[in-house]
């Protein structure tokens, strides 16, 4: 046994799934709405006895390991360590040994060079006068330095020396920290990477140091004001967001989020009491941090800078909010103000005024002097709104916008509505047709289906028969589940990530018990199907065998002819 199979042995996926969905029961089964993407009817099921979920909206299925990796956005290796801690489970020093020896990888390796610099740039920091006087100036307290980790990376090669030293001391290679970018190599030697920068550690969403974030703050430095990480296996800005392992339990309190722009502003958003801030990493927010957020919250209060890139920033989100399921509120800055400039000089966010709901920001926007714009800036700004409101599903909400943009606009209702029709209809003309892979057909799926709920309708004559006929990947995975004596557990654990999703389509398509003469007719059905198939199919068979002179491929095509002639007779079907 493995570290996953102890796992699902030990944790009922119920148990597990039911943190993140709301469940009810239906029949043998559990139903909800899908955790991975907006939808009107609840379409996420979970069968308890197979141990397996699926997801009709997302086509995602598994079992607990994959809906944790899936949720949470991690490895398996990382979801089976969650659960772990989760449910308390004290694993056999044989299987952690073996899970240890097979994990023990560059990943760990990288989080050792990381959290290695992340000390010795701290020590920096309270060694030079200079970085703790910027520290100072910006109003940044002790304990905040030290919840959040900052530091300072000094330059030249005395520093470079002193942190090879300092890795080396601790069994870290000048190699890994090259591997790790924190050390570069230049014409004259070796360099670091964040020389002369005022360091924000960045965190995985389990606590991990995964890189970091460097700030110039000496005057005179012309250097570009940020510098990140570079992208790595282990890093990814576009999934990432500064000070969410901090805020997570917050959010899950509060059940809303502060979203900025800056390391500074989630700092002093968090030092001025607003525990559930988090920033983005210097890139534009995507739909993976968004859907980080939507695990845990429900509303999302937007704090963007008051100039105009800030603004724009926040028009974007329009396009992704609503994908996510996710309420998005605006405290609008002053011009030229951010989040951490404001508190400098105000007691609280609450000061700017009632946040304002993204939509009515972004048509209020759009519609800023609306009535003095050219014809040819009116269709462009409608253009704009009408292609935010058709990402929406939802027809209700689609016209309740329309009229409130209607309203701002000044323009008729059913003219604004005309024109988002004719916007759609255009779209899907435009749009290629999507391109679905070979399926195997319905009834072959059905059988399949009863067959893992019902394993014992299944005679040796018929198993044969369909590991011989089915489509593939059917006949495969049939011939699969029948090398693990039907043992679902065993079968599952077999099979790739694209062989579960399919699997736990079919396991919750098929509710309840079959009897065996319900499985019989649709065994009749198939080979009634199959029957000129095969006749064709054999006849082909010995023809080839004639010609080759081969007695025994004759023998055996004419004996299949026969056996498969007579167990249609036996089920009256001639």
């Amino acid at each position: 046994m493995n570290l996953f199979e102890y796992i699902k042995a030990h944790v009922p996926i119920l148990d597990v799934v039911q943190e993140y969905v709301n469940l009810k029961p239906a029949g043998s089964y559990w139903k909800g709405f899908s955790p991975f993407k907006p939808e009107r009817t609840p379409s996420f099921t979970v069968s308890p006895h197979k141990g397996i979920y699926y997801c009709f909206s997302t086509s995602n299925g598994g079992d607990v390991i994959d809906f944790v990796s899936k949720v949470e956005n991690c490895t398996p290796v990382e979801a089976a360590h969650i659960l772990c801690q989760r449910f308390h489970l004290v694993i056999p020093e044989n299987i952690a040994q073996s899970s240890r020896e097979k994990s023990a990888s560059s990943q760990q390796a990288y989080e050792a060079t990381c959290t290695l610099f992340a000390s010795w740039c701290k020590k920096q920091l309270y060694a030079s006068q200079a970085a703790l006087a910027y520290i100072q100036r910006r109003g940044l307290k002790k304990e905040t330095l030290e919840l959040f980790g900052l530091g300072y990376c000094p330059g030249g090669t005395q520093a470079t020396t002193s942190l090879l030293e300092t890795a080396r001391a601790n069994g870290i290679l000048a190699q890994q920290l090259i591997d790790t970018r924190l050390v570069a190599e230049g014409q004259h030697g070796l360099y670091l990477s964040f020389d002369e920068r005022i360091i924000f550690p960045i965190h995985d969403t389990f606590g991990r140091i995964c890189g970091f974030g460097g700030r110039v703050f000496r005057e005179g430095d012309t250097r570009a004001k940020y510098y990140n990480s570079r992208e790595h296996e282990f890093f990814n800005k576009k999934t990432l967001l500064y000070g969410f392992h901090l805020a997570k339990k917050e959010m899950q309190k509060a059940g809303a989020a502060f979203l900025v722009e800056g390391y500074m502003d989630s700092i002093a958003m968090v030092q001025a009491g607003y525990k559930t801030s988090v920033a983005t990493l210097g890139t534009a927010c995507t739909y993976e941090h968004l859907a980080l957020l939507a695990r845990h919250v429900r509303k999302v209060y937007v704090m963007y800078d008051g100039d105009e890139a800030g603004q724009k920033a926040i028009m974007r989100l329009a396009q992704l909010c609503w994908q996510v399921r996710l309420e998005l509120f605006v405290y609008v800055l002053p011009p030229e103000e951010d989040p951490a400039s404001f508190l400098s000089s105000h007691a609280s966010v609450e000061e700017l005024g009632e946040p304002q709901e993204l939509f009515t920001f972004f048509i209020e926007r759009i519609g800023k002097s609306f009535l003095q714009k050219s014809l040819q800036e009116k269709l462009a700004s409608i253009g704009q709104l009408t292609e935010i409101i058709a990402t929406l599903n939802d027809p209700l909400q689609q016209d309740i916008l329309l009229q409130q943009a209607a309203s701002t606009f000044d323009i008729p209702f059913n003219a604004l509505k005309q024109e988002f029709l004719q916007f759609k209809h255009q779209k899907k003309i435009s749009s290629p047709p999507e391109f679905k892979p070979a399926a195997a057909p319905d009834l072959e799926k059905k059988i399949f289906s009863v067959i893992l709920n019902n394993d014992k309708v299944l005679s040796g004559d018929d198993a044969e028969f369909l590991e011989t006929h089915l489509s593939e990947p059917l006949g495969k995975l049939l011939s699969l589940f029948r090398e693990s004596s039907h043992n679902f557990g065993d079968f599952f654990a077999r099979l790739t990530a694209d062989e579960k999703q399919l699997v736990s389509e079919l396991v919750v398509a098929s509710e309840g018990t079959v009897s065996p003469a319900v499985f019989q007719e649709l065994m009749v059905q198939i080979q009634r199907k199959r029957w000129r198939v095969l006749v064709n199919s054999l006849k082909t068979k010995l023809s080839n065998a004639s010609q080759s002179h081969d007695s025994e491929i004759v023998q055996k095509t004419l004996a299949e002819l026969q056996r498969v002639k007579e167990i249609l007779l036996r089920k009256g079907s001639s």
